[in-house]
């Protein structure tokens, strides 16, 4: 009788208060982290294959690739921290890419690591880049990426009377000498007026994945430079 009550203690031992079996559960439980990290290590297997197609693209430029090893808690649009650093050659000011696009920019640099502030900052002291887009008659309009209240990218300053298509292309223009030209920051969504009526807004898509960027390529200089 003794030991049936502890052969039936043990098998009861076994299962949860919902009857479930608990080895089961906990093979369950280890499935799905399993699955969590191939799932995290496919996404940044996919951004480094996207690194390597920038890094190809980008035959003019010499760059270096880093990986994202956390992002402000504070600021969640804003600042991303990278693993690579002074010690990698990094500069303040370094044009950052990800996912095919320009992301930011280095804002601080230490030995091994280096802040970046993102594109879409609304900080108003934020060093924005100079960009231009050629409209389809050939014509070359500059101006500077801007930011709206809700984290849409505009191309301000276009002082011209032309117009860009929605898909046009804008580029990094390397005017003031922070950036070089050439990089992709993405493409135009729509043109419509300002909140006066006055002057163009145009929208732009960003090409580079801003949203949850595990990889990078910060482009160092031109080759020329």
């Amino acid at each position: 009788l003794c030991l049936f009550w502890i052969e039936e203690a043990e098998i009861l031992s076994s299962y949860d208060s919902w009857g479930t079996r608990k080895e089961g559960r906990g093979k369950v439980a280890e499935l799905a982290q399993v699955e969590a990290r191939n799932a995290a290590l496919e996404k940044e297997n996919k951004q480094l294959k996207a690194a390597a197609g920038i890094k190809k693209t980008l035959t003019g430029y010499t760059t270096t690739t880093a990986s994202v090893i956390s992002r402000s808690s504070d600021s969640w649009s804003e600042v991303l921290t990278i693993d690579k650093g002074k010690s990698s050659g990094l500069k303040k000011d370094m044009a950052v890419m990800s996912g095919g696009g320009v992301i930011g920019r280095i804002l601080e640099v230490d030995a091994v690591t280096s802040k970046v502030e993102l594109i879409t900052t609304t900080d108003s002291s934020a060093n924005r880049f100079a960009v231009q887009a050629t409209t389809d008659t050939g014509k070359v309009l500059h101006g500077i990426i801007s930011v709206q209240s809700n984290g849409a990218l505009t191309f301000t300053q276009a002082s011209s009377s032309s117009k860009l298509k929605k898909g046009t292309k804008v580029y990094t223009s390397g005017l003031g000498g922070t950036s070089p030209k050439g990089l992709l920051i993405g493409t135009v969504a729509e043109t419509t007026k300002d909140s006066f009526g006055l002057s163009d807004l145009i929208k732009i898509k960003p090409a580079g994945n801003l949203s949850d960027a595990s990889v990078v390529t910060v482009v160092k200089r031109s080759v020329a430079g």
